[in-house]
């Protein structure tokens, strides 16, 4: 049974969403072994790290952080990710998948400035489990600089292995969240997208316009579909948002191109 406990997903607006991304592409972690250190990440970020390692087998999109323990007793420490944010944050996702077989459930959370402000608990398939799901909170708008960590949590008695691999997280300036009209039936896929065609569908058969945006706020695609296929031949692989408009309704959603 899944179960994520977070805000709603409502991706960014007035194109001040790309406040900031964390691909992980700058780490060096390698091997099996759990480590504590820091990096420096994109846009000159420093991101502190205990208790974890590579992403090993199970990349989502290239390099990933792969966290495992939640147990504060261990003197490992609890398995996280920090950094300082500047300029605050409004709205927060990352990309979680599973890593290795045993168990099923796999938890995190997300602390701004000491406070959890979302939980993602998610049951994956026993054994192995390549499914890839967003752990998204919206609506945290807390200005000036912040810090933010992502780590796992759980019993503070159960010493369990629950390995996970996060990547692409992002988060968006305070405030930055539009209404999300409500297309209804509103589908993007493949969605991580590994071909040239994106599928932009809803229940209703109508002329579309879809616009796709890197995160930093670039226009990289406008145009409109009824058949719902879209052109992402040109887009390098990364995190983008799409922005689809439908008889004067908007919505947006992310996009994972790999």
């Amino acid at each position: 049974m899944k179960k994520i406990y977070t805000l709603a997903i409502a991706l960014i607006g007035t194109f001040a969403f790309g406040q900031g991304t964390e691909t992980f592409e700058n780490h060096e972690l390698s091997g099996n072994q759990y480590v504590n250190g820091s990096f420096v990440g994109d846009n000159g970020i420093t991101w502190t790290y205990v208790h974890v390692t590579g992403e090993q087998d199970f990349p989502i999109t290239g390099k990933g952080i792969l966290l495992r323990r939640h147990n504060i007793t261990e003197t490992s420490g609890q398995s996280s990710i920090s950094a300082t944010i500047s300029g605050g944050i409004g709205n927060f996702s990352v990309d979680v998948r599973k890593a290795f077989t045993g168990n099923t459930t796999r938890q995190l959370e997300l602390v701004i400035n000491g406070t959890v402000v979302g939980e993602f608990v998610h049951d994956f398939a026993s054994g192995g489990d390549d499914t890839i799901v967003q752990f998204t909170v919206d609506n945290i708008n807390i200005t000036g600089d912040v810090q933010l960590e992502l780590r796992v949590f759980g019993e503070e008695t159960d010493n369990t292995n629950r390995q996970v691999v996060v990547d692409n997280l992002t988060w968006t300036a305070p405030n930055a969240s539009i209404k999300d009209n409500n297309i209804a039936g509103l589908n993007i896929y493949p969605n991580p997208a590994t071909g040239n065609t994106l599928y932009v569908t809803s229940h209703n058969s109508v002329e579309k316009t879809v616009a796709v945006f890197d995160v930093l706020g670039k226009q990289v695609i406008n145009t409109t579909t009824v058949n719902g296929a879209v052109n992402i031949a040109n887009l390098n692989a990364g995190v983008y948002i799409v922005k689809v408009t439908e008889e004067g309704k908007t919505a947006t959603r992310k996009l994972v191109v790999k």
